[in-house]
């Protein structure tokens, strides 16, 4: 039903990482560094700059807008050169190659699970997380992953508000799966990966409150009632019921 449009690509490095990427940025990576990041090289031209070593200098694109960085006055002294919000500072630097691109799909499968590194944006403390996503899992919050598809330049990040660059892989999702045809929100694929690697922050407070209310009340029935009486069986059932659904909003 949904499928990525045909000039998607996805290209798996050394390591064993993926991305998904539009194809006019695959050719030009390289491979990711030590945070899963992009490389490129850092003037799109014939001849490539090249480091005292003689190798290409690259630099890595941000997980917000997978953009080069640029100097600015900030605490980083780096924003995102596509949306000029505060990045690392790494962003303006040199990067370091840890695994190189070898191999690079096109993607026309709605069935391919998507694995990318997740950077918080703007973290100097910058973590990796291989969760897979795909279509039809549903993220914590209560998300339903509808389709993986390129966005356009009018998108905005569900999550962290940056406009996409038009082709930049996006994750469409949708509140209700009754209402399927609605407006669809869209997220970034690492902002998509940041709500599977911190689903506590994520935990819808509606169910949050009810769920907590429906194990409480479980509770209270189970010590209203006695090792003796018949019902005793029926109230721990309850309670185990309860916890699970408890338990279950902060395990998606």
């Amino acid at each position: 039903m949904y499928t990525l449009d045909p000039a998607t690509v996805e290209l798996t490095f050394t390591n064993g990482f993926r991305h998904l990427v539009p194809s006019f940025l695959a050719a030009r990576v390289r491979g990711i560094d030590s945070d899963g990041d992009l490389l490129v090289p850092l003037c799109d031209r014939p001849t490539p700059m090249l480091r005292d070593d003689h190798t290409e200098y690259l630099v890595p694109l941000t997980p917000c807008c997978r953009a080069t960085g640029k100097g600015a006055e900030c605490s980083t002294g780096v924003v995102c050169r596509s949306c000029f919000e505060e990045v690392g500072s790494k962003y303006g630097l040199d990067g370091q190659i840890i695994a190189e691109v070898s191999l690079m799909t096109p993607v026309k499968s709605e069935s391919l699970a998507v694995r990318v590194a997740v950077v918080r944006p703007g973290s100097t403390n910058a973590y990796v997380v291989t969760k897979e996503i795909h279509v039809g899992a549903r993220l914590p919050g209560g998300l339903l992953i509808t389709a993986i598809e390129p966005a356009l330049s009018i998108d905005t990040c569900y999550d962290c508000a940056h406009v996409f660059n038009e082709g930049a892989p996006a994750v469409h999702v949708v509140q209700d799966e009754e209402a399927l045809a609605a407006q669809r929100d869209v997220l970034h694929l690492h902002c998509a990966q940041i709500r599977s690697a911190d689903s506590l922050r994520y935990v819808v407070a509606e169910q949050h409150t009810a769920t907590f209310a429906a194990l409480r009340q479980a509770v209270e029935r189970l010590t209203q009632s006695t090792h003796r009486s018949s019902k005793i069986k029926n109230a721990i059932n309850d309670v185990s019921t309860a916890f699970d659904a408890y338990s279950a909003l902060f395990e998606n």
